[in-house]
């Protein structure tokens, strides 16, 4: 299992989540500018690369049920103040700006996603030759067996 460390920082990400729509609520209200937009999406950015370093080591150690529904819950929180950001920056007219940091953004992910794969690829491909050592080291132990038996009968008989 992941472990109370990772339990934590899942918990971490979903306030951390939660402040950011805090900031956006703000920035919608005052009329910000991009500077203070471009700390929020920085934020963001933080957080939802902390999902993907979480995610990336769910790979080696599985999560349990509610550690996997606590990232769901993170990944939708995510999502949603991703939604937030794009309305408050289209409502203060700066749709381009939020454009070209979003194609960073997913630009990154597209990254990860591919980084992912290759690593439960990795992983699966790890598992399948250990299952396969296993194998050979179970054959092995019983063609041992086998010849110590029949040489001891052997040797009993004459």
């Amino acid at each position: 299992m992941f472990g109370f460390g990772e339990m934590a920082a899942i918990n971490a990400v979903i306030s951390g989540l939660k402040a950011v729509n805090d900031m956006v609520a703000t920035a919608k209200e005052s009329g910000s500018n991009a500077a203070s937009f471009g700390s929020i999406v920085a934020k963001f950015t933080d957080l939802d690369s902390k999902i993907r370093s979480i995610e990336e080591r769910s790979v080696t150690r599985p999560m349990s049920v509610e550690e996997s529904l606590r990232i769901s819950l993170a990944k939708r929180q995510c999502q949603t103040a991703m939604s937030n950001i794009r309305d408050a920056m289209l409502m203060s007219g700066q749709m381009a700006t939020f454009k070209e940091m979003m194609d960073r953004v997913e630009e990154s992910q597209a990254q990860h996603n591919k980084l992912i794969a290759k690593k439960k690829k990795a992983a699966q491909e790890r598992r399948k030759l250990m299952k396969e050592i296993g194998q050979w080291t179970f054959i092995g132990l019983f063609c041992f067996g086998l010849v110590m038996v029949s040489l001891f009968a052997w040797i009993k008989t004459r």
